[in-house]
């Protein structure tokens, strides 16, 4: 599992090894929360925003992807904990949860696998709008609540998913 924004494994809850789990709490969890409390007095100062990066998978949780899930629901709540502590301070907190992004988390993999395929993103469902997304999707949207035109926006959960999780399809 590499390291950054996010870690993840392809494993159920239950085959997770405990190991593992504890590396996906301290990077996912741990490391939102800790990046946004070092953070907080400058922000402040400046009347700043922090923005969280989830997965769609924290609202709609993924069996083969289990802890990670769960990591990433916990990734939306503190967004919303943040936002509530730092609102008084005039500092925004947000959370971006993208969905299907190409090429994907290349180091999302099974037990003993270090790398995906680089063809690993045609297994996947198509979202409702018929494609996936792209990296510079996601940074905009990352942009724009970043920006002065979301001034009054905090505390929540911002899909970028193609549709993925507004509902069940036919």
């Amino acid at each position: 599992m590499a390291e950054g924004i996010g870690i993840g494994r392809k494993a159920t809850l239950l085959e997770t090894s405990e190991d593992d789990l504890s590396r996906l709490l301290r990077v996912n969890v741990q490391g939102a929360i800790v990046s946004v409390q070092a953070a907080a007095d400058m922000l402040s100062e400046s009347a700043g925003c922090a923005i969280l990066i989830s997965s769609d998978a924290g609202i709609a949780g993924e069996q083969s992807i289990g802890a990670y899930s769960v990591t990433k629901a916990a990734v939306n709540m503190a967004g919303k904990m943040l936002a509530l502590d730092l609102a008084p301070r005039g500092v925004r907190v947000n959370v971006v949860a993208p969905g299907d992004i190409v090429p994907g988390m290349r180091t999302m993999v099974h037990v003993g696998e270090s790398e995906r395929p680089p063809d690993d993103h045609l297994s996947w469902p198509i979202p409702p709008l018929g494609r996936y997304g792209i990296a510079e999707e996601v940074a905009a949207t990352v942009l724009f609540l970043a920006s002065n035109a979301a001034s009054f926006m905090t505390g929540g959960v911002h899909l970028v998913d193609g549709g993925m999780r507004a509902g069940i399809r036919k």
